[in-house]
């Protein structure tokens, strides 16, 4: 898929569509118009779903004067963190379990060369 740097609208589309020099494609919400390379195509994982927007919906945010501000209410935050003081036994399960109340996208535990818990992670 790829995504709207203006207003982070998500689009799928298939590798065949972008062509191997790429494709000028425009957003149809907020207009903005970008180069999209298939090699620049985002993929999705088990933890990413693409969520049809309806056509009144889509409509409102074309007429508004201000498309991408509205957008932005129709976006669940994301908050990235870092956690600090971590023991050295705390795996990437233990914080799972901690922040899974809270919808976990993304969870890294830095590690040093010997794969040891460096007492740090970042989570969002």
């Amino acid at each position: 898929y790829c995504q709207c740097s203006q207003c982070k609208t998500a689009y799928e589309v298939s590798d065949d569509v972008i062509s191997k020099k790429g494709k000028l494609v425009r957003c149809s919400v907020c207009d903005k118009v970008w180069f999209q390379s298939q090699q620049r195509l985002l993929k999705r994982d088990t933890k990413t779903f693409l969520v049809d927007v309806p056509h009144e919906t889509l409509e409102t945010l074309r007429s508004s004067k201000s498309g991408s501000a509205a957008v932005k209410h129709l976006r669940p935050r994301k908050i990235e963190a870092f956690i600090g003081n971590l023991p050295p036994h705390f795996e990437e399960k233990d914080l799972l379990e901690l922040f899974a109340e809270y919808g976990v996208l993304a969870l890294s535990v830095v590690r040093d060369t010997d794969g040891q818990n460096k007492g740090f992670a970042f989570i969002q």
